[in-house]
């Protein structure tokens, strides 16, 4: 019995241990990371790590704040990555996105070059 004790409880550290996430992923708290975008003269990157599943939303909108871009991703726990084309946003002009994931929010404004 004490050896099952002993091997549980490595087994549970090696499992809380292992996630990238500072909080306990066993206490249920959903967690939402921003990792970064990317903007070239193709397409926009979205980066983005959630340690439970669900749904992301993004929304993008305009210099006038109206939501020009709006769509909802179904994520695994992980990193993710979100591509937008480019060609429908205007250059020069400063737009912002907007991720919400099991309410949190995130802003971050991005330009086209």
């Amino acid at each position: 019995m004490q050896r099952f004790s002993v091997t549980l409880v490595l087994l549970l550290t090696v499992l809380i241990g292992s996630t990238s996430f500072a909080a306990n992923p066993m206490s249920g708290a959903a967690e939402f990371r921003f990792l970064g975008y990317d903007v070239d003269e193709n397409k926009v990157g979205i980066r983005y790590e959630v340690n439970f599943g669900g749904m992301v939303e993004l929304r993008v909108r305009g210099e006038n704040e109206e939501v020009i871009y709006r769509n909802q991703y179904i994520n695994s726990p992980g990193e993710h990555t979100i591509y937008l084309k480019t060609r429908a946003f205007e250059p020069g002009v400063t737009y912002t996105f907007q991720l919400d994931y099991k309410r949190q929010t995130f802003t971050k404004e991005f330009r086209i070059p």
